[in-house]
């Protein structure tokens, strides 16, 4: 359902998009993906959580039958703080676009991509974090409260 949930989210922007009569093309830019994707591997990385994270995954497609309650319960911490992170990733991201943006004030060309970058982190820190993370965490926490 959550992947359901995600396609139908990421579609409703995409017409939403279109009908504003823009080019989809404009909201895809691999430097913000890098920077949320990157900072969300990282802090995962750094918080050893990276089995429990796939045990999570695999609970989201398979179910949760035969697993521990407290097994279920870390799983969805690790996505709670995969919540903030991405949040944390996007502001970073806008950040950095600010920093390139400032240093860049005569180059007209540079601030455009720069504010890309700053807006684009924000928007991509926010579908990771509310339209991903969060209905698997919630999803998860759901299913150990069944126990």
């Amino acid at each position: 359902m959550i992947i359901l949930g995600l396609i139908v989210s990421l579609f409703i922007i995409v017409v939403a998009i279109l009908l504003a009569g823009s080019n989809i093309l404009y909201i895809v830019d691999p430097v913000s993906l890098l920077i949320i994707l990157g900072i969300d591997a990282g802090v995962l990385a750094a918080s050893g959580e990276l089995k429990t994270f796939a045990s999570g995954v695999s609970m989201l497609f398979t179910g949760t039958a035969g697993r521990e309650k407290n097994e279920i319960l870390a799983s969805a911490a690790v996505f709670d703080m995969l919540v903030k992170s991405s949040l944390a990733a996007g502001f970073i991201g806008l950040l950095v676009g600010a920093i390139i943006i400032l240093s860049n004030l005569a180059n007209f060309t540079q601030m455009g991509a720069a504010l890309a970058v700053a807006l684009l982190s924000v928007l991509y820190g926010l579908i990771m974090a509310f339209l991903l993370f969060l209905p698997a965490k919630y999803s998860l926490t759901i299913k150990a409260g069944r126990m």
